[in-house]
């Protein structure tokens, strides 16, 4: 294969890539909308399993099910499931003790880190040279994004539980790219949140989901199961079948730029100087990695 379709390949899976983290910046907005009893451990359980439903159904009118047949091993499904079910758990925690922005940021602006190192070893991908450099600048964009916004609030316990929602996140994504040797990327999405779903489901028995019977709590947790889940996972999961895993991991830092913006435009939150230089950096990051020259992308055979 010549290294200008590769370059074409990999231009529309980091499109694909940038788009999915579009659509996950909205996520922590939408809980911000929830009634007041949403707990964030509900929430994320809600989100995964309404993803999965959603994408099982669709597979079913598409596929019926035929596309089950044959298994699917469990050294690629469980992580990947467990990642997704991490990610929820840690991320919804972190966001509500350190605000939508902080925690945004320091769970999917410390997931190119873990991506990074694991898709080395499991996948044998060394970074790119240019990946250091963007991913870099890309992080620091992530910092002052966050540092410079008005009404921002920081917790240690949080900042915890959001670092150890960007190492679920990049474990989940090891297990994506493993299911899509096996499966199409609706098929792999599907997997792993229903897979996800099953270990955070006994959450809903301990906690209160009586804000699923309001209409506004009803409206949030089909926003969170299809637009902010099914939609971007099917689109990364299609996306990091192509690209390799640090760059998709750097990609998604759209995530937290996106819900900076939205906090801005939706939730009342302030940007300061220091936050709009973060959005600069952030920018010339992803600008960096997803417009790579064509000769600089190497032919792995095929």
């Amino acid at each position: 294969m010549r290294g200008g379709n590769i370059s074409h390949q990999e231009m529309a899976g980091s499109l694909l890539v940038l788009f999915a983290g579009v659509f996950w910046g909205t996520s922590g907005t939408a809980q911000a909308f929830a009634p007041s009893g949403a707990s964030p451990f509900t929430v994320g359980a809600i989100r995964i399993t309404g993803g999965g439903i959603f994408l099982f159904i669709l597979l079913i009118f598409r596929k019926g099910l035929s596309w089950l047949k044959g298994g699917c091993p469990l050294k690629v499904l469980l992580p990947a499931s467990l990642g997704m079910a991490g990610f929820q758990f840690f991320f919804f925690v972190a966001i509500k003790m350190t605000g939508v922005a902080v925690g945004t940021m320091v769970a999917v602006g410390g997931a190119p880190m873990w991506a990074g190192l694991l898709g080395y070893i499991i996948y044998k991908e060394p970074p790119e040279k240019m990946w250091y450099f963007s991913t870099s600048l890309a992080v620091i964009g992530c910092v002052l994004l966050s540092a410079g916004g008005e009404g921002l609030q920081t917790s240690l316990p949080g900042i915890f539980m959001a670092f150890s929602a960007a190492f679920s996140y990049a474990l989940c994504g090891m297990g994506l790219k493993g299911l899509r040797f096996l499966y199409g990327p609706i098929e792999s999405a599907a997997l792993t949140l229903c897979g996800g779903s099953l270990f955070l489901l006994p959450l809903l028995f301990f906690f209160d989901v009586s804000w699923l019977t309001q209409w506004r709590g009803v409206g949030v947790a089909l926003h969170l199961g299809i637009v902010a889940t099914a939609l971007p996972y099917s689109l990364f999961s299609m996306g990091i079948g192509i690209v390799p895993v640090a760059k998709a991991y750097t990609l998604t830092l759209t995530e937290p730029l996106t819900a900076c913006i939205l906090g801005v435009l939706l939730l009342g939150e302030r940007l300061s100087f220091t936050s709009i230089a973060g959005i600069f950096f952030i920018f010339s990051g992803l600008a960096l990695l997803s417009l790579k020259k064509k000769g600089e992308i190497k032919d792995n055979g095929g």
